[in-house]
């Protein structure tokens, strides 16, 4: 949060082309507190219920550090929200954001494709609708791994 505030106005204008000479503004965004919000943190995995529907949070970093898979279970459909785009992922962005590290996406995906979801609802993108085939998550989880093996190796 404090990263985004501190360059926040400078990424917005560069997000969207816009060059403005004049001083930052002295809060781009409201500032959040602590006790504005409730949250919870987690290293690996949170389970909470909620109108009778079971969900699970989990860590996967991947198109940022602090992406989450939620893993919906009810009696019809497992799905998962997930780090999956129709495009090759930007692993390093040119605006200077950290970069996305390839194992961590990897990783991440791993504990997608172990949960064996029937819908995959992207970050960004239309539905995937696996009934139980894999093959897009899978092809995606393997690019990028083999791309980060061939720009390591020796």
């Amino acid at each position: 949060m404090h990263y985004q505030t501190r360059l926040g106005w400078i990424l917005c204008h560069a997000q969207l082309g816009a060059i403005r000479a004049a001083a930052p503004p002295a809060r781009p965004w409201r500032q959040i507190r602590r006790e504005d919000r409730a949250y919870i943190l987690l290293d690996d995995k949170y389970e909470f219920t909620l109108g009778g529907v079971k969900f699970e949070v989990y860590s996967t970093p991947g198109e940022t550090y602090d992406h989450l898979t939620v893993w919906v279970l009810s009696t019809e459909r497992h799905s998962s929200a997930t780090n999956y785009y129709a495009s090759f992922p930007n692993i390093y962005t040119l605006r200077g954001t950290p970069p996305r590290w390839a194992l961590d996406y990897v990783n991440s995906l791993n504990k997608v494709l172990a949960l064996k979801p029937d819908l995959v609802l992207p970050s960004h993108g239309k539905p995937i609708v696996s009934r139980g085939d894999h093959r897009r998550l899978t092809q995606y989880r393997d690019a990028i791994h083999n791309v980060h093996d061939e720009v390591v190796k020796e």
